[in-house]
């Protein structure tokens, strides 16, 4: 592995890569909340149309949107 007294070095070049693999799961739960509370706004229907066409609604799905994107692109760009 390493000499001795180089545990910590070895520890630390790996915990870079680590973090990046470790990432991809958070992110694709989030991908796929996005896309399930989409497909909900848009196939619910509640006073005789769905729920997505109404402005409140459609400002949470349009915020939940823009945080999941940017939360991609920050890791991304971590890289």
């Amino acid at each position: 592995m390493g000499g001795i007294g180089k545990g910590v070095y070895v520890l630390m070049t790996g915990l870079d890569y680590e973090r990046l693999v470790l990432s991809g799961g958070p992110m694709g739960l989030m991908q796929a909340a996005c896309d399930t509370a989409f497909q909900y706004a848009h196939h619910r229907e509640a006073f005789g149309t769905q729920i997505g066409t109404f402005q409140d609604c459609a400002g949470v799905i349009l915020y939940l949107a823009e945080k999941c994107t940017q939360v991609c692109l920050d890791a991304i760009q971590i890289l």
